[in-house]
């Protein structure tokens, strides 16, 4: 029982003395500056960039594509019955809201390129 109860002791002791020098390790360290916030918008459309960037020949680039065009070509991915894409099953996770998002949005970014 004696030993039990030095066990115990010891272990708070050592966990004590841990929390106190990772809070001065991690006071220490200089902290990075903070990401800018992306808009909804923005973070929906993020994930277009992948495959749809200038750089990649085989997959078209949306620069240039107006909002109208953008969202009607979602439209028919996503509501394609037999399409069995990485763009249908993409575009079915989008509402049509989120579409319309990520249209206005690639719509204006790629005009300010």
């Amino acid at each position: 029982m004696r030993y039990a109860g030095a066990f115990l002791l010891a272990t708070a002791l050592l966990t004590t003395a841990a929390c106190q020098q990772a809070t001065r390790h991690a006071a220490a360290q200089p902290t990075s500056p903070a990401l800018p916030a992306l808009s909804a918008s923005a973070a929906l459309a993020s994930s277009c960039s992948g495959c749809h960037a200038a750089t990649h020949a085989a997959v078209p680039d949306l620069g240039g594509l107006d909002s109208a065009t953008l969202s009607a070509r979602l439209a028919t991915y996503k509501y394609d019955p037999d399409g069995t894409t990485v763009m249908h099953r993409l575009a079915r996770g989008y509402s049509d809201e989120q579409i319309a998002m990520i249209s206005d949005y690639l719509a204006t970014e790629t005009a300010n390129d």
